[in-house]
């Protein structure tokens, strides 16, 4: 668990609170690096609500990461990253003295460590002279490097067997074992300090140094690092590199972090995917048979069915995702077999030789609902709701809502379809019919407003199917989908779904639904209207038409489409367009919720005389009544989160059922 990111909300988070300008003050200022401090002391001290235990006791942790892949960016002098890691390991030591702690960095070298032909190559090439020559000294599998001025071309073949030691301008530096054999190539390489490395600030061995770092942690992407320019002899000796720094500091080593891209426009397919992460493994395994202390590997990512990258890597697997039935899968399940069998205990360590104190876990199945694991409570005194919903525990069919409760949980099918939530939810000829009732508009009218999304819906917060971050909808505070919409017709029951809403805004690219009705008070916000003797705006362009849809077999190979298209749609039953009540003294404006000046939020007073387009948003929806909700266990409202009363509810007939139908409860 890393205690802060370098890239998102994270390093540049903490320089604006402490009102810093330089990504680089991070590590040397006073106050910055006290806020640090207190986020570290808060989450080692923090209390797991579902075991009891204390953070710095709970052996559900592995290992802390001081920080995950530490940059200094610009103007970083010498020792920047490791002063601030041999200040901040004692603190975080201090204060969790049983857990593994590491960096948490790629493991980039400097030129103070004369292992730079390790990192990274830059693009350009740099001259004979400044390439360091790579002498590789065959014994037990080991590499051994030395940064020797060589004349170039050396003079080969070289006499062999090589008399010792070495006649060179400079020793060369051999470290831990004897060895036996020749040398088998000589290997010019850029350097990679002509390249972007130099400014990360990194140095893996120093900043690996410290008393209170456990073990060498690095990570690989190799596509980011070297586009155009992926070897398998630099992902060798990436790894080669860093389980050397474990022989020099007596530490062990772990590949924290790689991946390898799937990437049409660069030929980067599952077949390149497959063969770099046997290259990885292979290596892993060679070196760990040859006695070097690299531990575990960690890949990214794992999808598992029917979940999908993000929206910015294009959807399906995206760039990075492996599903359970790829190859790559079963590769990655053969090496962890591979290295468990290779597992052996470090001299000197005994397993049970420290073992962090550990409160009792309370038995809470008591209180589950109907025996599922991972409904009702938990902590420990079994009084901290679990919500089904999100953790995915809930019983809820497809085609329905989840609704949290107290203990238990509320199902109710999206309205148009027909059954208790649980044992299903079927479609009725209404929603087969659904497109006819809308038509596509080549704009958005200057004065559609924005209507809050529904619970009850395809896309809500509390979709059983909810993948966060799978939209590219920066406004989810009650406007827009926050799980993906797939289709159109998701948006239509969404609409047909929320009082006031008689039109939306459909993105294919974002998986993105913005519903839209006139001005109500059922409208979140809309467009401040211009005053009565002002020229009405005219009505936005057309946007451009989407490009033409890849045809490739495989979805995931596809190139990503960053612009993003919406096409509007709107109920053809309403048909005029959308107008503010001049003069009305009935009608006042409100602050946006969302703090934007340009908009505002209308507000009717009761009884107030408005046309019948506004009213129309409130009408009886197409679809019919709302199912029934089946409540599982408890149906207490839980505080600050949606309950069953606030799914909202068309004004079809408001007398006759409660908000979102006919309720059922079902006990544990």
């Amino acid at each position: 668990m890393a205690f802060v990111d370098n890239w998102v909300e994270g390093v540049d988070q903490y320089t604006g609170w402490a009102g810093a300008a330089a990504h680089v003050d991070f590590f040397t200022n006073a106050a910055i690096k006290q806020l640090y401090m207190n986020n570290v002391k808060a989450l080692t001290g923090r209390v797991n609500t579902v075991n009891g235990r204390k953070y710095s006791e709970d052996p559900t942790i592995f290992a802390w990461d001081l920080i995950n892949e530490p940059r200094c960016d610009t103007n970083c002098p010498a020792s920047t990253i490791a002063n601030w890691v041999t200040e901040m390991a004692a603190y975080v030591k201090s204060l969790d003295p049983n857990h593994l702690l590491t960096v948490g960095e790629e493991g980039f070298y400097t030129s103070s460590t004369n292992k730079t032909y390790c990192n990274p190559s830059s693009s350009a090439r740099a001259s004979s002279q400044s390439l360091l020559t790579r002498v590789h000294l065959s014994f037990a599998s080991l590499t051994y490097l030395s940064a020797l001025p060589l004349p170039l071309p050396l003079p080969l073949p070289l006499p062999l067997p090589l008399p010792l030691p070495l006649p060179l301008p400079l020793p060369l530096r051999i470290m831990h074992c004897s060895f036996t054999t020749h040398i088998s190539s000589i290997v010019q390489e850029n350097t990679g300090w002509v390249s972007w490395v130099p400014s990360t600030g990194q140095d893996s061995i120093a900043d690996h140094s410290s008393p209170d770092i456990d073990f060498v942690a690095f990570h690989s992407w190799i596509d980011n690092w070297q586009p155009g320019n992926v070897t398998e002899a630099f992902q060798r000796n990436w790894i080669e590199c860093h389980a050397d720094d474990g022989v020099q500091l007596n530490k062990p080593v772990i590949l924290e972090e790689f991946g390898k891209y799937i990437n049409l426009t660069t030929g980067a397919d599952m077949a390149q995917r497959n063969q770099y992460y046997s290259i990885i493994f292979d290596e892993i395994n060679q070196l760990t048979d040859a006695g070097k202390p690299i531990k575990g590997v960690g890949f990214w990512e794992v999808y598992m069915p029917g979940q999908e990258a993000p929206v910015s890597e294009g959807g399906g697997r995206g760039v990075y995702g492996i599903y359970p039935t790829d190859d790559t899968f079963n590769l990655i399940s053969q090496q962890a077999a591979s290295l468990n069998a290779r597992a052996a205990a470090v001299p000197g360590c005994e397993a049970a030789a420290k073992r962090a104190p550990l409160a009792a876990v309370q038995d809470c199945s008591s209180t589950q609902v109907k025996g599922l694991t991972g409904t009702g409570f938990e902590g420990p005194n079994c009084d901290v709701d679990i919500n089904e919903c999100v953790r995915g525990t809930d019983s809820c069919t497809s085609n329905a809502a989840c609704i949290n409760t107290q203990g238990g949980f509320a199902c109710q099918c999206w309205l148009g379809y027909s059954g208790d939530g649980v044992a299903s939810c079927t479609p009725t000829p209404a929603v087969l019919d659904l497109p006819s009732q809308y038509v596509t508009e080549a704009t958005q009218g200057p004065l559609i407003c924005d209507v809050a999304y529904p619970l009850n819906a395809p896309g809500s917060a509390y979709d059983p199917t909810l993948i966060a971050g799978q939209t590219n909808n920066t406004e989810v505070a009650g406007v827009g989908n926050v799980s993906p919409v797939y289709s159109p017709e998701g948006c239509m029951l969404a609409c047909e779904t929320a009082p006031g809403c008689s039109a939306f805004a459909y993105s294919p690219q974002d998986r993105a639904c913005f519903l839209k009705g006139c001005p109500s008070n059922f409208t979140v916000q809309c467009p401040m209207p211009p005053p009565p003797s002002a020229t009405a705006p005219s009505p936005p362009s057309p946007p451009a038409p989407p490009a033409p849809p890849c045809t490739n077999p495989i979805p995931s190979l596809c190139p990503v489409v960053n612009a993003t298209y919406y096409s509007y749609y709107h109920k053809t039953r309403y048909q005029d367009a959308c107008t503010f009540v001049a003069g009305n003294p009935s009608l006042s404006f409100q602050p946006s919720p969302f703090g934007q000046s340009s908009d505002v939020r209308p507000v009717f007073a009761p009884g107030a005389v408005i046309s019948s387009e506004t009213a129309a948003g409130n009408d009886a929806s197409s679809l019919g009544p709302p199912p029934p909700v089946t409540v599982q266990g408890p149906d207490t409202p839980v505080p600050g989160e949606p309950s069953i009363s606030s799914l909202p509810s068309r004004a079809a007939s408001p007398a006759a059922t409660p908000a979102g139908g006919a309720i059922s409860t079902s006990g544990r």
